[in-house]
């Protein structure tokens, strides 16, 4: 089973809306370690988190630890020890200056605990582009769909996209998105990326059946 990549950029300081346009993908390091790149290098890692610590997490990415920087993180002090043993994917940039021990300045982080995307805060220092990945397969006929949660009535709610709005329905998922249960709680005003299959028998509400849900979340 193939991985889709949407090619579709985003920046932090114009996340609003957080619908963007399709655009070439921008150069990020692959097969390189993060102690083989020089400073500033963007960088896609992945790996479990195995400690916390400050603005900061440890990075076992299998090949070695890396320190993740989350300075600009809103909910990192109130969440960080959510995040141990957590499987996470981290876009950002090599920070190695003179006299500092190499790290990663984090400008999107993916916790698959929480099923959520969180990007750097537009008020970092720093411009930071970043890629936005679907974390789960995407299989043909499923279909992806990005857009604000209009409105939540149990477990459907309504989505606000480009070409309209469409009916998500999330009785078919494993767990309840739109409860008060675990970390993702979908609410009105909420930005997701909905994957799932079209309801052939429901056209005339334009529903679709969610298979998998990550809430896109600016801090």
């Amino acid at each position: 089973m193939s991985e889709v990549f949407k090619n579709e950029t985003y920046t932090t300081k114009n996340m609003k809306p957080i619908i963007g346009i399709l655009t070439a993908l921008a150069p990020v390091a692959m097969a390189a370690t993060p102690y083989t790149l020089d400073n500033n290098s963007p960088i896609k890692v992945a790996g479990k988190v195995t400690r916390v610590e400050g603005n900061a997490f440890i990075l076992d990415y299998g090949e070695g630890a890396i320190t993740v920087e989350m300075d600009d993180y809103d909910w990192y002090p109130e969440h960080m020890n959510m995040l141990v043993g957590d499987d996470v994917v981290v876009r950002g940039f090599i920070d190695h200056d003179e006299g500092e021990i190499r790290s990663i300045e984090a400008g999107s982080v993916f916790v698959k605990g929480m099923n959520t995307y969180f990007y750097a805060s537009p008020d970092d220092e720093e411009d930071v582009t970043i890629n936005y990945v679907p974390p789960v397969p995407v299989v043909y006929p499923q279909m992806e769909l990005r857009g604000k949660v209009l409105a939540v009535d149990g477990r459907e709610f309504v989505l606000e996209q480009p070409t309209g709005k469409v009916v998500v329905n999330t009785a078919g998922m494993s767990y309840d998105p739109t409860d008060n249960h675990g970390y993702q709680k979908i609410t009105p005003g909420d930005f997701v990326s909905v994957i799932g299959e079209e309801e052939k028998q429901l056209l005339s509400k334009n529903e679709i059946r969610a298979d998998s849900i990550v809430t896109l979340k600016e801090t």
